[in-house]
């Protein structure tokens, strides 16, 4: 395969065909159990961690969860990318677990840091679109604005200064100076 295998998983679940499926570090592989690359999908960061799962319906597909370096879980349908979500660290193992009837297909992952985190897909894929802001910008009205501010800031940049010719500074000195006590002032000169 040329790359290093990081976790690996078996899938014979009848009618798919039992099939061997490889995460490298940048590539997933799934091989027939012959040695035959039936199909491969390249990761853009380094995967850490494979989970192939069930969906319970009689499917030729096989479905995976991968967890990449750049905390995103990754959804497959065979190399086919159907879902893609962030998580809040560094995912190392991923199991798909039920606690309940209440809390039943859960996703059960473990981070780098060692936290565990239960979560659940969702009901719509985030897409990572930024929002798009509907406001009207006039911008030659906010170009006038700007400059009516700048005449405005020339015009009274000189207002309210005095020469002061007096500099008044006050010394504090420590406890073995409290002989050099004063208050100097000096003439500055225009």
């Amino acid at each position: 395969m040329g790359d290093t295998c990081v976790d690996m998983a078996m899938e014979d679940t009848p009618p798919i065909q039992p099939s061997i499926i490889c995460l490298c570090r940048y590539t997933v592989y799934c091989l027939t159990t012959g040695g035959t690359v039936r199909w491969q999908i390249r990761l853009e960061r380094v995967g850490t961690a494979l989970m192939v799962y069930s969906t319970g319906k009689e499917t030729l597909s096989i479905r995976l969860c991968v967890t990449t370096s750049s905390n995103s879980l990754l959804v497959f349908m065979d190399n086919k990318l159907m879902w893609n979500s962030q998580t809040e660290d560094t995912i190392v193992a991923i199991k798909l677990s039920s606690y309940s009837s209440t809390y039943q297909s859960v996703l059960s992952m473990l981070s780098v840091s060692g936290r565990v985190s239960i979560g659940y897909l969702g009901t719509e894929p985030n897409l990572y679109k930024v929002p798009i802001d509907n406001r009207f910008i006039d911008f030659k009205a906010k170009i006038q604005e700007m400059r009516t501010i700048e005449a405005s800031l020339k015009d009274t940049g000189n207002v309210g200064v005095e020469n002061k010719t007096v500099f008044t500074m006050k010394a504090v000195p420590g406890e073995l100076e409290k002989g050099a006590v004063g208050l100097f002032i000096y003439q500055l000169d225009k």
